[in-house]
């Protein structure tokens, strides 16, 4: 399984286990795609993170993604590619609205 296979798996199941759509980190958790430039970004960052081996890929995802609480327009600008924010915000308020 390549690095980025691994990490999108752990993403996901990390996502299956806890959400809560206030917090704009699982919100793309449940949104991003593989094959997205998000997800490249996003790949590439988090490979070059420096996070202790020891720690739980959890947490380290945690860690890389921390102090953005409810601020989704925020973190969007950072971390979700500019061509793709009108999908990320749209599955957003699509969940919210349920």
């Amino acid at each position: 399984m390549s690095p980025s296979d691994y990490l999108y798996k752990k993403v996901k199941d990390i996502y299956k286990k806890n959400i809560d759509l206030n917090h704009p980190v699982d919100v793309w958790r449940m949104w991003v795609k593989k094959n997205s430039e998000t997800w490249e970004r996003f790949t590439l960052l988090f490979s070059e993170y420096n996070f202790n081996a020891s720690d739980e890929i959890e947490d380290s995802l945690r860690h890389f993604f921390h102090g953005y609480e409810g601020d989704i327009e925020t973190f969007a600008n950072d971390w979700v590619a500019a061509k793709e924010r009108d999908s990320f915000f749209s599955i957003l308020q699509r969940n919210l609205l349920k």
